[in-house]
């Protein structure tokens, strides 16, 4: 028998057993247990109420519309920025290539003859000096070679008028996205 005391009257089962030892049916004692155990029971489980843990359906098709929305939206915008980055790294390189061109015309008084691609180019600063090492090609990570297809470079010399043309090109080939010259 446990040792319970009951929430009303401060008696425990055992002093009511006692106190109705002839008269009390083993039913009513069963049934005191049961009440004295729901009495016992937090607030929360006796209420009839059930919640439930979780998401209803209708809230999951509204978070995956509110991202299918922001992705609608964001994703253009992501691709424009990136572009835009690229294109300002590709004439940053332009402005470094175009600094080591002048130190390498000082240094050896006169700009480096004939078409060359941005690896070629590359090398020939990289030899006499005046670059350190290749910047990167911000379309593809690599330091600039002969095999870019994006991020592509283009050098021409003139030497009757003595000027040279710098033609970077970003994702397409058909057009210089940036040109810089003497």
């Amino acid at each position: 028998m446990m040792n319970i005391r009951c929430k009303f009257r401060g008696l425990c089962l055992r002093q009511v057993m006692r106190f109705q030892k002839g008269y009390v049916c083993q039913k009513v004692i069963t049934s005191l247990q049961v009440v004295v155990r729901f009495l016992q029971m937090p607030d929360r489980r006796r209420s009839r109420t059930v919640f439930h843990s979780g998401f209803s359906l209708i809230e999951l098709i509204v978070v995956i519309a509110i991202i299918g929305i922001i992705s609608v939206v964001a994703i253009p915008n992501y691709t424009a920025l990136q572009s835009k980055a690229k294109l300002s790294a590709l004439t940053a390189s332009g402005s470094t290539i175009q600094t080591a061109l002048e130190s390498y015309s000082v240094s050896s008084g006169a700009y480096p003859t004939g078409s060359l691609d941005g690896g070629q180019l590359m090398s020939v600063l990289i030899q006499s000096g005046d670059l350190k090492s290749s910047p990167k090609n911000p379309y593809t990570g690599a330091p600039f070679s002969s095999m870019d297809s994006a991020g592509k470079i283009q050098y021409s010399y003139d030497s009757t008028s003595q000027t040279y043309t710098l033609k970077l090109f970003s994702d397409s080939l058909s057009n210089p996205a940036v040109t810089l010259s003497n």
